[in-house]
């Protein structure tokens, strides 16, 4: 059973956190904190979980989220529409990668809502071709899956990955966060961008390339 650790208020959205096994990642459900629609982020591998924690909190599911096309973070999605039915988003440029069915492909600079707030979607090329951050304005939240940690950045040795996009990934994107956003990181622990300015030492390097 996955526990849900934490959950954090935002003036109009709330996250709930779920650290998932086996590859310690974290998958979210963020939702309205008054209409209480939800979307999914990154589901892991066990779906049912996450639709436990959507009916135990009275949440109206409006789809799946995923940052990335890797296992780790999409395995459940199978589960939950089994379950549920619902959109599966992913970046553009990662649906092909993806060994799940895609409903939406998400585009760079797009913005979608859940109800009526916004989120940016913003490709960050780098860890995979088409990974995407969600960045939730209003209350400072920035989804970065695999790319951008705590005091790390997404590997880039995968088939897709690439250490040239990785950097200017970091440099023109990332960097350009204040340092007030909170980020909710697709491993280890969440933080913030002015933690990440101090603590991260691979986000140093890259911008000193």
């Amino acid at each position: 059973m996955i526990k849900v650790i934490t959950i954090i208020g935002g003036i109009y959205m709330e996250v709930i956190i779920k650290p998932l096994s086996p590859y310690s990642s974290n998958g979210y459900i963020l939702y309205e904190a008054k209409a209480r629609n939800c979307f999914i982020i990154d589901p892991g591998e066990d779906g049912k979980s996450f639709v436990e924690e959507v009916e135990k909190n009275q949440l109206h599911l409006k789809g799946i989220i995923l940052t990335h096309h890797h296992s780790d973070h999409c395995g459940g999605v199978k589960e939950i529409l089994a379950m549920i039915t619902c959109d599966v988003m992913i970046g553009e440029k990662d649906a092909k990668y993806a060994h799940v069915s895609i409903n939406k492909e998400l585009l760079h600079d797009e913005t979608i809502y859940l109800g009526e707030e916004p989120i940016q979607i913003l490709n960050t090329p780098g860890h995979t071709e088409g990974g995407i951050v969600l960045i939730c304005e209003k209350d400072q939240m920035i989804f970065t899956g695999d790319t951008l940690f705590a005091v790390e950045i997404g590997r880039t040795d995968l088939y897709d990955g690439s250490p040239i996009e990785m950097k200017n990934t970091m440099q023109n994107i990332v960097d350009q966060w204040d340092d007030r956003y909170t980020i909710y990181p697709g491993h280890d622990k969440v933080s913030t961008m002015k933690n990440v300015r101090v603590d991260n030492k691979e986000f140093l390097y890259a911008m000193s390339l």
